[in-house]
């Protein structure tokens, strides 16, 4: 039986061969997000959500964006580090989100919306507001509603968050480019970000900067983890230490801060903690996790404004709808692009497209993707 890794990079190189946990952790996420979301669906507010309830500071579907930008950050400057070449890094996030992206918002906006609205359909495609929705596809996120649907209510709230994922990208190519991208550079730029968060919550409330700074210290703090990962142990003392620290910080505040300190390396370490052949094998072959993040919200909504009831009815009745769009997602754009990101930038190392059992030890076959893309294959969002 081989020894158990003992740092970070260790348990990454392993992951080749045996799998790793981060399918499973962004299904979670993606999920979590959904039965958040449920709470403001069924009550009209999130005021009655568990972990807002419980800590007065943010939403467990907050915290799962925060899980998102974490494994996010750990995985891009992986991907980065293994190809460091501007023009293909682009290209592999651009092939990563913005199909999906783009197939999500057309559907909705030409397609569910006529279907939904309460004006005439040639009024609705002549009015500002569709148009300016349909602008989402270009991780432009101003308007997150459409004209008659919901009562202008926000039909997929939670596309915002793109936009800052992919800041977060551009800041890693940025860092890269100028050979900055190491540990002490992304590390010390959340800390700055971090501090930045008081005065900008005073003066800039709702902001750009204000938002950045409340998601981007989980991305760089991960892409601390990844440039530093052969320094870093894999433990699961420190993992326990930063869970009980993480779960303080509910009660004495600054929620978002000790994620961003502690909930990290806990993420991480879960991501090659030994949870067996089902969680290395979720998301291995097929990535749902994206779709979900992407259809939760606007399938819950239809739920909510065509049936009403509670959050736990709205959960029940969204979920697999919202999969089953995630599904098609996946099979119809996702895949397909990410096919074409393999065929087009040619990964150095190249192993069959094919997953299957690849977290059994005992063995049979090799991890599907090619380690290149088995980098790529994050959600970005959340």
């Amino acid at each position: 039986m081989p020894a158990p890794p003992r740092t970070i990079e260790d348990a990454w190189r392993a992951s080749k061969s045996v799998g790793d946990n981060f399918g499973a952790i962004r299904f979670a996420a993606a999920t979590l997000v959904i039965f958040s979301h449920a709470f403001e669906m069924g009550a009209g507010s999130r005021a009655d959500e568990p972990l807002e309830r419980l800590s007065g500071q943010i939403s467990f579907g907050e915290a799962a964006v925060l899980v998102f930008f974490a494994v996010s950050g750990f995985l891009i400057a992986k991907s980065w580090t293994s190809d460091p070449h501007l023009r293909r890094f682009a290209r592999k996030r651009a092939l990563r989100i913005m199909p999906a992206l783009l197939f999500c918002v057309s559907v909705i906006g030409l397609v569910a919306g006529p279907l939904l609205t309460v004006l005439p359909v040639a009024e609705y495609f002549v009015r500002i507001q569709t148009a300016c929705f349909l602008l989402n596809a270009a991780l432009i996120s101003r308007c997150a509603s459409l004209p008659g649907v919901f009562e202008g209510t926000a039909i997929n709230a939670p596309l915002w968050t793109l936009a800052f994922e992919a800041s977060c990208y551009a800041l890693i190519a940025l860092l890269g480019v100028m050979r900055a991208l190491r540990p002490g550079v992304c590390a010390g730029l959340a800390l700055a970000l971090i501090c930045a968060l008081g005065p900008l919550a005073q003066s800039a409330p709702g902001s750009y900067a204000f938002k950045f700074a409340l998601l981007a210290p989980a991305f760089l703090m991960g892409a601390a983890a990844a440039m530093a990962a052969g320094r870093i142990p894999l433990n699961g003392r420190l993992a326990a230490l930063c869970a009980v620290l993480l779960g303080g910080s509910v009660f004495w505040g600054d929620l978002t801060i000790a994620f961003a300190l502690s909930g990290v390396y806990l993420v991480i370490w879960l991501a090659f903690a030994p949870l067996g052949a089902w969680a290395c094998s979720v998301g291995r072959r097929d990535d749902y996790s994206y779709g979900l993040y992407l259809w939760g919200w606007p399938v819950q909504m239809t739920i909510a404004a065509a049936i009403g009831g509670g959050a736990a009815i709205n959960f029940a009745l969204s979920f697999p709808i919202a999969l089953c769009f995630a599904v098609a997602s996946w099979r119809l754009v996702e895949k397909p692009a990410i096919a074409a990101k393999v065929a087009t930038l040619a990964p150095k190392r190249v192993i069959p497209m094919a997953v299957g059992d690849s977290c059994l030890r005992s063995g049979g076959r090799r991890l599907a993707a090619s380690a290149e893309a088995a980098e790529e294959m994050v959600n970005p969002a959340g």
